[in-house]
């Protein structure tokens, strides 16, 4: 057995921090607790619990994809895991704030669990080859500007693969390739008698994110390749050829007002 096999049966991660999670979400409340009546603080607390539930789906369902993939990597494999987020909605929400000028300035709040997510994940990369990037329709020039932007992506720039920085925008508006269907969707995928997530939904809908994502595949050395995603199309990434899936949609998400 050698060490990757050795690690793959112990990797554990820890259980978030609820309470910590708590205190991270009332301090965002600004940005989701305003318009609210004050007959209305059962509403507001509802709200709060769903948030509270969201950040712990999303830093669960990335942690055991992570050791799902570890887990079934082929143990003479050499090359790394590759996880990929999206951002607006996946890992932070889009928001304005006040500046000197007087003109509302743009700021990415990025979600409470975000931060410890990658804290375990800086610790896995310590013995395991994990790679962390993004996928986002963003302007690539603009995320790469958001790495020194501390009301952006400077608090995880530590944490990102800046090779692996990847931008969408090129295939906006895109109809999936039949080469990308064909390499990376699960055959099940078009079945109905799959489960709801994956009935009458037509991947083609997201043919830029999954063209992306496949000269990704092509060009990159990976062992395999972790997908998450506020949009479901992750969910008919094909396991058995290495691509798994983190579809959030509204269990996981992140919402905020804006």
């Amino acid at each position: 057995m050698n060490e990757f096999e050795r690690y793959a049966q112990d990797i554990v991660y820890p259980p978030i921090n609820l309470d910590a999670i708590k205190d991270d979400i009332d301090q965002l409340s600004p940005y989701w607790a305003s318009g609210y009546e004050p007959d209305e603080l059962s509403v507001l607390e509802a709200v709060r619990s769903a948030m509270i539930a969201r950040e712990e789906f999303f830093y669960t369902q990335v942690c055991e994809a992570i050791i799902s993939c570890i887990a079934n990597i082929h143990p003479s494999s050499d090359k790394p895991l590759v996880l990929l987020f999206d951002i607006d909605e996946t890992i932070g929400r889009n928001i304005k704030k006040p500046s000197d000028s007087g003109q509302p300035e743009s700021a990415l709040v990025l979600r409470p669990a975000l931060k410890y997510l990658l804290s375990w994940i800086n610790e896995v990369k310590l013995q395991y080859p994990l790679r962390v990037g993004l996928l986002s329709s963003r302007n690539k020039l603009g995320m790469d500007q958001s790495f020194s932007d501390p009301d952006i992506l400077l608090p995880i720039a530590d944490s990102i693969d800046k090779s692996l920085v990847i931008s969408t925008e090129q295939q906006l508006g895109s109809t999936l390739s039949n080469t990308a269907a064909s390499n990376l969707l699960s055959p099940s995928s078009s079945k109905n008698e799959e489960s709801d997530s994956l009935m009458n939904l037509d991947y083609s809908d997201y043919g830029d994110k999954l063209n992306t994502l496949n000269e990704i595949a092509s060009q990159t050395a990976h062992s395999s390749i972790i997908v998450v995603d506020d949009l479901p199309y992750p969910a008919a990434l094909d396991k058995a050829r290495g691509y798994y899936g983190v579809p959030l949609e509204s269990n996981g998400s992140f919402y905020l007002k804006s």
